[in-house]
């Protein structure tokens, strides 16, 4: 028994290596069926573990009465590795029935229970025959009672090592050389061939049954060895976002895949639909060509740069496709680091994005860093002008831990002391209460934090000092950059409403920076009031990371944190008003409302603001309006248009060419004054309800023109309002 107990050691070994490469690439494979948070990842462990642990209990009380012992464990292994092949057929089917159970669950915790039960269903006969190996292996090995216990460990121990090399060859060797799938034939024919060389050796009776049978084994694995199986399936993302999203994210994703690769991070693919491209990473979409998406990673880049105009160092903080990258580099910064965990998707960016993101990974001042961010930081001496940070969605693994009060300590560490860091935060992904801890925790370590919206996305500047956007700097860099000008369009056609990635030039340069502005949403002291009560996401409790996980499948029963932002501005603004911060309080002109029209503020010591654009006092009132007109002659002809009996009068207004058309109506004075303004292609009109000559003098003196341009008096530091109505004429 010697010899064969040596062969039943090394056939055990190899069944032990051959099950926790089915362990690490399961539940991958699983992770893009049923997703990829701590929930998902913790239940399909479960399903593996009970597999093995009802296995092992059967076959604990079925194998003392076998005297074959041998046969029975070559079987087995064939059982697991036939078993191995075909479920690899069903990962991608569980789409319908994972929809049904979402439907009638109607909550997350049922809806786990579900996705508990299809993992267990999937992979319970495979789990179940290995948990039934270690029974069959002990009976055969351990036959002398003086010996058990060192016969039991002997076994135990080939197996684990058996287990620890094969899940380090899965994670490092095998998925990133050949992919999920062909890893899983591998192990397949691991078992295979360790019931061949268990069953020849021992020479046991039935030889051609179980010959018939290996043969028919070998044929399976040359089968499905010949097909080409991509396992990229999109079920709780399709499921969770919705019939828009389901209709854009799946229905013939397969025959658009143009990139699919796979490592020991998971799977990377990219694939186009209509005129859009996506990146999918572990089977989510990180980065896509849409409107909304461009947009907001476009803005990521912009903002901070923006911000800081002299910024020479900057650090990018994941790759996706290289879009926030492109944004970047129009500045004059002079180095720029990139950290990107996965090899993949510099791969897959550097390959199938660079026609949208203006070839950005070949730019020269490029440091390209592959590394896990917080890591590199803390190993790191490097200090930067500006970090942008846009992580995945804080319900993907190991992505929390970049939105703790911990990292930011860490980043705030690295930045320079006029430093500026930003990131994306996912608003969409949470209600009021748990927007509030994220900002809370930022706060706590940067002393000046705004926040800025793009959609249903949020993006942080924060800083030790305050932060503002220069107009003028602005200005300069869409007459030096094409690319901004392009992109700024971009980002206005997303929110107008194109369906085309193409850079159609739809608004005037002049206009362009209102596009940055009206995307301001709370300035430092309205984060302060908003988020007073929160508590803090950090490394020991994780609280936004299992939220998150709950709210992207069941988000309809709580209020949205988008409703709470918008309900705070719009409770606060006639009181206050909004615009993003400057830089220094000498770029205030006293203290002045802000109506939600871009480029106009209106001396607030005088007058009270009633709804949007609508002032008064218990004397006189006026409203104020903006038409796209395109000149000011057009401006003028609308007025000649309007009263023709009236004479206009023409005189400067903050450098522009402005006109008043006076009238009386009973015993009140009318009167419209208009003006053109070339910084941003708007003419504003001043309709005045006033009861003297002098009220007309002095509303048009209480309203000034923001949009002065570089070198006016009290204008070189401009500051926009935080939201702009769309008007017609």
């Amino acid at each position: 028994m010697s010899n064969l107990k040596r062969i039943l050691l090394f056939s055990f070994l190899l069944s032990g290596f051959a099950a926790l490469v089915y362990e690490v690439v399961w539940t991958q494979l699983l992770t893009l069926s049923f997703g990829a948070s701590a929930y998902s990842f913790s239940l399909m462990l479960a399903a593996f573990f009970i597999g093995l642990g009802l296995g092992g209990y059967a076959a604990g009380k079925y194998i003392d009465g076998k005297k074959d012992a041998v046969k029975v464990f070559a079987y087995l292994e064939i059982g697991i590795g036939l078993s191995g092949l075909v479920i690899l057929l069903f990962f991608d089917r569980v789409g319908t029935p994972l929809s049904v159970l979402y439907r009638i669950s109607g909550s997350f915790y049922l809806f786990m229970a579900s996705v508990f039960f299809l993992s267990f269903l999937l992979m319970l006969v495979p789990t179940t025959l290995m948990g039934a190996t270690l029974p069959v292996v002990s009976r055969i090995y351990a036959d002398k009672k003086d010996s058990v216990g060192r016969d039991i460990g002997s076994v135990y121990s080939f197996n684990t090592f058996g287990a620890i090399f094969g899940s380090f060859a899965a994670g490092f060797i095998l998925i990133p050389a050949i992919g999920l799938a062909r890893t899983t034939i591998i192990a397949s024919a691991v078992n295979i061939f360790a019931a061949f060389i268990v069953f020849s050796f021992s020479k046991r009776d039935g030889s051609s049954r179980f010959y018939a049978t290996f043969l028919a084994a070998v044929f399976m694995v040359l089968y499905m060895s010949s097909l080409t199986v991509q396992p990229i399936v999109t079920d709780v993302y399709r499921i969770a976002r919705g019939a828009a999203e389901a209709q854009e994210n799946s229905g013939d994703i397969r025959r658009v895949i143009i990139y699919y690769e796979s490592n020991a991070y998971g799977t990377v693919a990219v694939t186009d639909k209509g005129s859009y491209r996506s990146l999918w990473i572990n089977n989510k979409v990180d980065a896509s060509t849409f409107p909304q998406d461009m947009s907001t990673q476009l803005l990521l880049g912009y903002l901070p740069m923006f911000a800081n105009p002299e910024a020479k160092k900057v650090l990018n903080i994941g790759l996706g496709g290289g879009f926030t990258l492109g944004a970047i580099e129009a500045f004059t910064a002079s180095d720029i680091d990139v950290i990107e965990l996965n090899p993949l998707v510099v791969e897959a960016t550097g390959k199938h994005f660079r026609e949208f993101n203006g070839n950005a990974l070949e730019d020269g001042r490029i440091n390209l860093i592959i590394a896990d961010a917080r890591n590199y930081l803390l190993t790191s001496d490097e200090k930067y002008d500006v970090i942008i940070s846009e992580p995945s969605n804080l319900w993907v693994p190991g992505e929390s831990g970049l939105f703790t009060k911990e990292h930011y300590l860490i980043v705030r560490e690295h930045l320079k002391e006029n430093g500026v860091f930003s990131q994306w935060f996912p608003l969409y992904d949470f209600d009021e209460s748990e927007t509030k801890v994220f900002l809370k925790t930022i706060k706590e370590v940067f002393p000046q934090v705004t926040l800025w919206m793009s959609g249903s996305d949020g993006i942080v500047i924060a800083s030790r000092e305050p932060v503002a956007l220069n107009y003028a700097y602005i200005i300069k860099m869409l007459n030096q950059s094409k690319s901004i000008k392009k992109n700024l369009n971009l980002m206005a056609a997303g929110r107008l409403g194109a369906v085309s990635y193409e850079y159609r030039e739809i608004l005037p340069e002049n206009y362009l920076p209102d596009e940055l502005a009206k995307t301001f949403a709370l300035s430092d002291e309205d984060i302060n009031v908003y988020s007073e009560k929160a508590s803090f996401h950090t490394d020991d409790f994780p609280v936004l990371e299992f939220n998150a996980a709950r709210n992207f499948l069941f988000f309809k029963n709580k209020s949205s944190s988008i409703e709470s932002i918008a309900g705070y501005v719009n409770k606060n603004k006639a009181s206050r008003g909004f615009s993003p911060p400057v830089l220094d309080e000498k770029y205030r002109e006293g203290d002045w409302l802000y109506p939600e029209l871009p480029g106009v503020k209106v001396n607030k010591g005088n007058w009270s603001i009633h709804e949007y654009a609508s002032f008064g006092d218990n004397r006189s009132s006026f409203n104020i309006t903006a038409k796209n007109l395109q000149s000011r002659d057009e401006l003028r002809r609308m007025l000649l248009a309007q009263y023709p009996s009236s004479d206009i009068i023409e005189f400067k207004k903050n450098r522009h060419n402005a006109y008043m058309v006076r009238y009386r109506e009973n015993q009140r004075i009318k009167a419209v004054i208009g003006w053109y303004c070339e910084f941003n292609g708007l003419s504003y009109l001043i309709d005045i309800d006033a009861y003297d000559e002098s009220e007309i003098m002095r509303i048009n003196n209480d309203v000034l023109c923001m949009h002065g341009g570089a070198g006016l008096p009290g204008h070189d530091g401009i500051i926009f309002p935080h939201s702009y109505t769309r008007f017609t004429s």
